[in-house]
C-alpha cells in the first residue's frame, strides 16, 4: 500500500471527538418525581425496547466511525502497490513513433495502439505528485509535454501521437531524453518502444523500457530502390526486397507507369531471402513510377504486417539535359565522372589540351554550370559554379576570400543534413594541402578540418555555388565512394531543374530545400510555410507534391530501409534478453518492464472508499430514523 497524501492521516486524530459527543450526546439528566412507583412498571414493561435502543447506539457510533475511518483513508489518496514500474517521482517518458510501430498484428491492432495503451496506463496510474515529461521520436525528437502533473494534459498530448514512416533514430531521442532528465534530480527515464534496431551505443543506467509487439515478427519489403538515365536515353531501375520472416512467403512483384503495367511476376522467397532485379527500358518513360511487393492471399495473414515499406516511389521527368562547362589543370577523375553523367551536356576546357584562360573570348555565358577545377575564366554571374581551390589560373569570382594555404587540413566533421552531404562518407578521407578560406556572409559550411573549411555552399538570387578548399587530386578522395556521392549531390543541388529527373525521389525524413513552399502530402493534405527547408522532412511514404519560387516538383517519398523492415526486437533496453526477463543493465538502474497486460500497475483506491464511506452513512443514517428514534 502506497499512499499520494499521507498527511491527511492526521486527520484520523479526529476520530476521538466522534467518541466524545456521542457520549455527551447519550448522557441522562435529574429530573425530581413525587413517586418511582409507576416508573418502575414502566420500566418493567420496556426493557427489551431499551436493550433494543443500546444495540443501536452502539451500532450508529460503530458506523459514525467506520464512515469517518473510510474518508479520511480515502483522503489520503491509498494505492495498491503494484511494483518498480509506479511512477512517484520526476520521469521522461519516451514514446518510440518510427515506422516500424506501424506494424499490425494479426488482431488488427498496430504497436503503436499497444504503445500508446500503456504511455496512458502509466499516466493514469502515476502518483498525484509525480512529474513527468513526455517525448515521441522516429528520425527526429517530437516534445509532447514538458515537465507536469497534470494527467489530463499528458493524455491529450500522447492522443495526438500517431506513428510516421521515418526510420528510427533511438540514440538522438534518449540523448534528449538524457539531457531532459539533467534538470530534474532522480529522474527515470521510461521507453515504450518495439525494440526493432540496433542497440545503441549509450543508453545510461536509468533507463526502463517497456517492450510492445511480438519478438518474432514477419515482414517483407523493399530495400532498395533506384532509377538513372541511361546514356542516349531510356531508363533503368534497380529494385531489390527482402523476406525478414521466419516462413516462406510467395510475392507478388509489380512496376507501374501511372496506370500501365511495366512488370508483373510471382516470386518466392525463403526465410532471409532476398531478390534482385534490373529491369531496362530504351524509352523515354515520364510520369509516377510504383513498384509493389505484396504478399499473396494463400500466404494468409502475416504475423506483422508494415505497408510503408510493400511500394517504392519515383517521377520520372522529361529528360532534360544541363550544359556544363568543365575547366581545368587536368584531373581524369572529374572529367570521367561528369562525361559519365547521361543528364549532361559537357564541354572540358583543358590546360593539357591547349586550353588558354588569358585568351579566352569573354564570359563564360550560356552555360547552366561552370565547373571551375584550379583554373578559372571570366563569368556573368548568373551560371551556378563548382570550383575547387587552390587556382591556378583566374578566379571563380565567388564571394569568397582565400587566405593562404595550410597543410594536411583532414575532415573532422561534415553535415549530412544538406543535400549535397547526403550518404557522404569522409571518415577515410586524407588531404594532403589545401587553402584557408573565409567564409562569406549567408554561406554554410558542409565539411571542415581543424584548419578551416572544406566545402562550403551559398545562394543568391541569381544562383548557387559550392566550393571544395582543397586540392582533389593531393587526396584521396576521388578513389572514395564519397566522391561520386558528393559530385552527384551537388550537381542535383547546383542545377536543380530536374538534372537527375529519372527517379526523382527521396527517403522519409529527408529534408528538402525551398522557400518559399506549399507542400501537398499523400493524404492531400497542404502545409505552407516560409522556412529556407523543410526542417521535419515528409513522414509519410508516396508521392508528394511541392510548389515554391522556383516552380512545381513531385516526388516519391520511400522507407527503403533494411533496418526498419526488419521487425525482430534485438533491443530490450540492456541486452538481448527476452520480454519479462529481470535484466540488469551495465549500469544500476537500467530494466525491462512487462507491459501492463501482464503487469499489476498500482491502482488509486479513492473512488472504492468513498462509495464505502457513502454506504455506511447511510447505513447509519437508517439505524437512526429507523431504529433508534422508534424505540
Amino acid at each position: 500500500m502506497t499512499w499520494d497524501r499521507a498527511a491527511w492521516l492526521l486527520a484520523g486524530l479526529s476520530l476521538p471527538l466522534i467518541i466524545l459527543f456521542h457520549l455527551l450526546a447519550r448522557r441522562r439528566r435529574e429530573v425530581t418525581v413525587p413517586s418511582l412507583y409507576l416508573w418502575r412498571r414502566l420500566l418493567e414493561n420496556e426493557k427489551p425496547s431499551l436493550r433494543l435502543r443500546r444495540i443501536a447506539a452502539d451500532l450508529i457510533l460503530i458506523l459514525q466511525l467506520l464512515a469517518a475511518a473510510l474518508a479520511v483513508t480515502a483522503l489520503a489518496g491509498p494505492r495498491l502497490r503494484g511494483g518498480g514500474s509506479r511512477i512517484t517521482g520526476p520521469t521522461v517518458l519516451l514514446i518510440d513513433v518510427s515506422a516500424g510501430m506501424s506494424a499490425a498484428g494479426p488482431d488488427g491492432r498496430t504497436r503503436m495502439d499497444e504503445a500508446l495503451d500503456e504511455a496512458a496506463a502509466l499516466i493514469r496510474t502515476k502518483s498525484l505528485n509525480a512529474e513527468l515529461a513526455v517525448l515521441a521520436g522516429g528520425r527526429r525528437v517530437q516534445p509532447v509535454s514538458g515537465f507536469t502533473r497534470s494527467r489530463r494534459l499528458l493524455l491529450a498530448g500522447i492522443r495526438q501521437l500517431e506513428a510516421t514512416h521515418e526510420p528510427g533514430n533511438p540514440g538522438t531521442l534518449l540523448k534528449a531524453a538524457r539531457a531532459l532528465s539533467a534538470s530534474r534530480s532522480g529522474a527515470r527515464i521510461i521507453f515504450i518502444t518495439d525494440g526493432a534496431f540496433d542497440p545503441p551505443v549509450s543508453f545510461g543506467t536509468n533507463l526502463e523500457t517497456v517492450l510492445v509487439g511480438d519478438r518474432e515478427a514477419g515482414n517483407t519489403g523493399i530495400v532498395l530502390f533506384d532509377v538513372r538515365n541511361l546514356p542516349g536515353g531510356g531508363r533503368q531501375l534497380l529494385l531489390s526486397g527482402r523476406n525478414f520472416s521466419s516462413d516462406t512467403r510467395n510475392l507478388q512483384l509489380g512496376i507501374r507507369l501511372d496506370e500501365r503495367v511495366l512488370s508483373e511476376e510471382t516470386v518466392e522467397l525463403a526465410p532471409g531471402e532476398s531478390l534482385v532485379r534490373n529491369y531496362t527500358w530504351q524509352e523515354e518513360l515520364e510520369g509516377r513510377l510504383t513498384a509493389s511487393l505484396t504478399s499473396l492471399p494463400d500466404n494468409g495473414p502475416p504475423s506483422e504486417s508494415l505497408s510503408a515499406d510493400d511500394e517504392a516511389y519515383a517521377v520520372l521527368s522529361p529528360e532534360n539535359r544541363a550544359d556544363v562547362r568543365l575547366y581545368t589543370a587536368g584531373n581524369w577523375f572529374l572529367e570521367t565522372l561528369l562525361a559519365s553523367h547521361p543528364a549532361l551536356n559537357l564541354r572540358i576546357h583543358s590546360l593539357e589540351r591547349g586550353f588558354d584562360p588569358a585568351l579566352s573570348p569573354g564570359p563564360a555565358g550560356d552555360a547552366d554550370l561552370l565547373v571551375f577545377d584550379r583554373i578559372a575564366v571570366p563569368t556573368s554571374g548568373s551560371e551556378a559554379v563548382l570550383a575547387i581551390y587552390p587556382f591556378e589560373q583566374g578566379s571563380p569570382g565567388l564571394p569568397l576570400r582565400a587566405t593562404g594555404g595550410i597543410a594536411a587540413p583532414d575532415p573532422v566533421s561534415w553535415d549530412n543534413g544538406h543535400p549535397i552531404m547526403r550518404n557522404v562518407d569522409l571518415s577515410r578521407t586524407s588531404i594532403s594541402r589545401g587553402v584557408s578560406i573565409s567564409p562569406a556572409p549567408g554561406s554554410r559550411i558542409l565539411a571542415e578540418s581543424e584548419s578551416g573549411p572544406l566545402v562550403l555552399a551559398g545562394a543568391d538570387d541569381q544562383r548557387r555555388w559550392t566550393a571544395l578548399s582543397f586540392d582533389v587530386l593531393a587526396s584521396s578522395l576521388p578513389v572514395s565512394p564519397a566522391f561520386p556521392i558528393m559530385i552527384s549531390n551537388a550537381l542535383n543541388w547546383l542545377v536543380p531543374r530536374n538534372l537527375d529527373a529519372a527517379g526523382e525521389m527521396m527517403r522519409s525524413g529527408e529534408s528538402w530545400p525551398v522557400s518559399p513552399f506549399s507542400l501537398s502530402d499523400p493524404r492531400g493534405r497542404t502545409i505552407s510555410g516560409e522556412e529556407e527547408r523543410m526542417p521535419a522532412g515528409p513522414d509519410m511514404v508516396g508521392f508528394w507534391t511541392i510548389s515554391s519560387s522556383e516552380g512545381d516538383y513531385e516526388t516519391g517519398v520511400n522507407l527503403l530501409d533494411s533496418g526498419e523492415s526488419d521487425l525482430t526486437r534485438r533491443w530490450n533496453g540492456t541486452g538481448l534478453k527476452n520480454a519479462g526477463e529481470s535484466v540488469s543493465g551495465s549500469g544500476s538502474g537500467a530494466g525491462l518492464l512487462s507491459p501492463s497486460a501482464t503487469y499489476p500497475y498500482s491502482r488509486p483506491m479513492l473512488t472504492i472508499l468513498l462509495m464505502l464511506s457513502l454506504m455506511v452513512m447511510l447505513a447509519e443514517w437508517y439505524a437512526q430514523t429507523r431504529i433508534w428514534r422508534r424505540r
